[in-house]
């Protein structure tokens, strides 16, 4: 028996050795949490002959339990009277299985169009929507960087108007929207296409089918982009050169209609090729704007009509080089080439219509087409008369009517036969107005 006075765990340690197991445990269960509320008592003698005191103080903490809880369920709440317009969300949700429904609907006649314009045996890349977007420039980049990033492909021009050579041949390529030919201008020094329309943008290349024909070096097959649901953007785009890009486009679908329409425009100091070696061209700043507008609409389950209209004009300054000599024979001999003043302005606008039809044994599309351009350079009259003795004033005017039919017949799982035919009328008209030195009859002198 020990006699010393111990701490209260030493207590409680010689008290259950001493003690029945179930007091112990409720001596040490009472005393840990005497000391986690209070401090520790003085310490006492031990008396272990009366353990049993200790017993009634401490047994109500095994005996103790927790109170019930009990969790009501929350009253209902009653529901609020529908307000004004409380269909909406009902008929926007009926709206988008509508529009999800014309969206398979016009995804079945492309895939039907395609079947018209086969790609057996040619090579294509195709660029998607997605792959525009997560470009650097994204719907700015210009569509010829954009044409760049394919295979093969390479241009003479790095800023105006590229001659696109595929796989090194000059020119000789075919545009295509929604397998409609894009007619040809005249030659111009910006490019009429602008980025934003394009939803897919595809180079066939390599043995081509008979059916793109005319243009061998390569097709650019171009799928305009289509919305189900009303959505559209604003950009503001700028940098170098006092370059500002404004755009918008918006797109959506009324009943059996879809629709889209994009706008750009494009002001910058440096429209064509820098002459110089000098990081800012002189007399180089450009204006440029282009439209897109689409429509289609379903006049039955297998058959569509689309209609598309654009157009594009562009003003360029012809930058000048410096220090270039005059002739000599008209004007001051220090006439400063700096000072000149040619402009050159683009025009073209077109409008295709086209209707498809798709059948179970085959399909085919008929489409009319309408194309005006016109080129116009305007020279300083004063400043081409020192340099070149002449200032001509050149318009160049293209109208062009044409109609595109294509078509296709299933023979069975292993044949199909298809066909089709391009036809066209241009009228074009070259004017040249020119200003010259007058000149002695005699002496032939200026």
């Amino acid at each position: 028996m020990l006699r010393r006075p111990v701490s209260g765990f030493a207590r409680c340690f010689v008290d259950r050795v001493r003690l029945p197991s179930g007091i112990a445990l409720s001596i040490l269960a009472a005393v840990v949490g005497a000391n986690a509320q209070q401090p520790p008592p003085a310490p006492a003698p031990v008396q272990p002959q009366q353990p049993t005191a200790q017993a009634p103080a401490v047994e109500p903490a095994v005996e103790t339990q927790l109170p019930q809880i009990v969790v009501n369920a929350p009253k209902p709440k009653t529901k609020p009277k529908p307000k004004p317009g409380a269909g909406a969300p009902q008929r926007v949700a009926q709206q988008t299985d509508a529009q999800a429904a014309l969206d398979a609907k016009m995804s079945a006649l492309d895939e039907a169009r395609n079947n018209l314009l086969p790609k057996i045996g040619a090579s294509t890349y195709t660029i998607t929507r997605q792959a525009i977007v997560d470009m650097p420039q994204g719907d700015n980049t210009p569509i010829d960087k954009v044409i760049l990033q394919m295979p093969g492909v390479s241009y003479d021009s790095a800023v105006s108007n590229p001659n696109f050579h595929v796989r090194n041949a000059y020119a000789n390529v075919q545009t295509r929207i929604n397998g409609v030919v894009l007619p040809e201008g005249v030659s111009a020094l910006g490019p009429v296409i602008d980025t934003n329309f394009v939803g897919s943008l595809s180079l066939v290349t390599g043995t081509l089918p008979a059916q793109y024909g005319l243009r061998t070096a390569g097709v650019l097959d171009i799928t305009s982009r289509a919305f189900a649901a009303p959505s559209g953007d604003i950009s503001l785009y700028g940098g170098s050169h006092q370059t500002f890009t404004p755009s918008f486009d918006y797109g959506g679908s009324v009943g059996n209609t879809e629709y889209f329409v994009t706008a750009r425009g494009n002001w910058n100091a440096l429209g064509l090729e820098n002459p110089t070696s000098s990081p800012d061209a002189f007399h180089d700043h450009t204006e440029q704007g282009k439209f897109f507008g689409y429509v289609s609409t379903l006049l039955d389950e297998s058959t569509r009509l689309s209609v598309i209209s654009a157009a594009s004009y562009s003003a360029y300054q012809i930058p000048n080089n410096p220090n270039q000599m005059p002739l000599g024979n008209f004007g001051p001999a220090n006439y400063s080439s700096l000072s000149l003043n040619e402009n050159e302005y683009d025009t073209y606008i077109v409008n295709i219509a086209a209707l498809q039809k798709k059948g179970t044994d085959g399909d085919a599309q008929w489409a009319v087409f309408s194309r005006y351009a016109k080129v116009n350079f305007v020279p300083d009259i004063f400043g081409d008369l020192v340099f070149n003795d002449v200032a001509s004033n050149v318009t160049r005017e293209s109208l062009l009517n044409g109609t595109q039919f294509d078509t296709s017949y299933i023979v069975n799982d292993r044949h199909t036969l298809r066909g089709g035919f391009a036809v066209s009328e241009e009228h074009t008209n070259v004017s040249n107005v020119s200003t010259v030195l007058q000149v002695d009859p005699i002496t032939g002198t200026i």
